[in-house]
């Protein structure tokens, strides 16, 4: 990648209005498709710098070793623990596969330690299985735990390495990738990554970073996610209050470890958060759907939840929606709403899988005509 040189937080002006995707490291838009490519690499070296800091090494093999197999749903799926071996680094995932022959897409689902030792298998699995997709999983713990003060195993094997466990995160996603496309069962062309909340966030970095990634499905994902840090709101319109809507500030302040310090300046460390310095930004979250383009993209969230910033999720929906028709790309995307809190639903899962064999096959179900249904006059 080109070393960019990005400026400081005293060197950057206030951008009260989102940031113009198509302006390129030398101060002008650019203007043709072919200049993309490079425009892609300046934006995700831009976040990169500012947000989510350093990937992990590349392990130069990762392999995998069968531990456990057996079947489930009445014999359809089977279902494995796998150990990777990436290099001098292991840690384990599950995949649960069609019980056929085949090549079939691949969603890919960050989780955490505690869900997966609770044994049971959401109810949305066997739709996985229904619609004759893999599914794999592994718990972010193993990686990097989820907590303030950082620390876990990729930093014992890369001590050289200083970044932070949403990139962590991600890097275990890419190495499923690795492991995954070697399985004859893979379709390689349709590798999906889903999650929700901080799993979205790390669903959405690992797509932008990894352009194996066909296909992304982001849930609830807020602030850092797909929701905007200079525009929040519920799902009555504009709201700047940060006691209601997740602000950069809070998020620095309750989990530094996801991302990067560079981010320090630019919020509000200090209760109650409120959106200030996230005007000096050079980016916004809108940069982040523009990298998936012209892959396909949905968003999925539930009205009850104030804090996952559902209005700055659509305004950077929005805003991206230039990107992808300038690639002629119209129709990749979509966003879905559902009634309740902040979890992921079944019906979002099912959101997904519509809109995945849309995209991949087709394939017209009932269920796309819940699909792009805004809440909001205007915007």
């Amino acid at each position: 990648m080109t070393d960019y040189k990005f400026k400081s937080f005293e060197d950057l002006p206030e951008i009260h209005d989102l940031p113009d995707p198509f302006i390129g490291p030398d101060g002008k838009r650019i203007t043709g498709k072919d200049e993309w490519p490079n425009q892609r690499e300046y934006l995700l070296s831009m976040l990169d710098y500012y947000l989510y800091g350093p990937m992990p090494p590349t392990p130069a093999l990762v392999e995998g070793e069968l531990l456990t197999q057996e079947q489930r749903f009445g014999g359809n799926a089977i279902y494995e623990t796998i150990k990777l071996n990436c290099d001098d680094f292991r840690f384990k995932i599950n995949v649960m596969r069609p019980n056929k022959a085949g090549k079939f897409p691949a969603i890919c689902h960050p989780s955490t330690g505690m869900m997966l030792r609770l044994g049971s298998m959401p109810v949305e699995w066997e739709a996985v299985c229904d619609r004759e997709y893999v599914l794999a999983t592994y718990a972010v713990d193993e990686i990097a735990p989820d907590r303030p003060e950082g620390g876990g195993s990729i930093y014992e094997a890369y001590p050289d390495w200083k970044g932070k466990a949403i990139m962590a995160w991600s890097w275990g996603l890419m190495r499923i990738f690795d492991y995954l496309i070697k399985c004859d069962y893979i379709d390689q062309n349709k590798i999906i990554v889903t999650g929700c909340s901080r799993m979205g966030k790390t669903a959405l970095c690992t797509a932008i970073h990894d352009t194996r990634v066909a296909l992304a499905g982001i849930a609830g994902s807020g602030c850092a996610g797909l929701g905007c840090f200079r525009i929040l709101g519920d799902k009555n319109g504009p709201n700047q209050d940060p006691r209601r809507i997740e602000t950069l500030g809070s998020m620095m302040c309750t989990f530094p470890h996801w991302f990067s310090e560079r981010m320090l300046p630019f919020c509000s460390i200090q209760p109650p958060h409120n959106v200030k310095n996230e005007y000096r930004l050079p980016f916004d979250m809108h940069f982040a759907r523009a990298l998936m383009a012209p892959r396909p993209l949905i968003a999925t969230n539930a009205l009850d939840d104030d804090w996952g910033n559902l209005y700055g999720d659509y305004v950077t929906y929005l805003a991206a929606e230039e990107v992808y028709d300038f690639l002629d790309a119209k129709g990749k995307t979509a966003f879905f709403y559902r009634e309740g809190p902040h979890y992921y639903s079944r019906e979002e899962w099912l959101a997904l899988l519509d809109f995945a064999d849309y995209q991949f096959f087709g394939k017209k179900s009932p269920g796309l005509e819940l699909l792009n249904k805004p809440i909001y006059e205007t915007v």
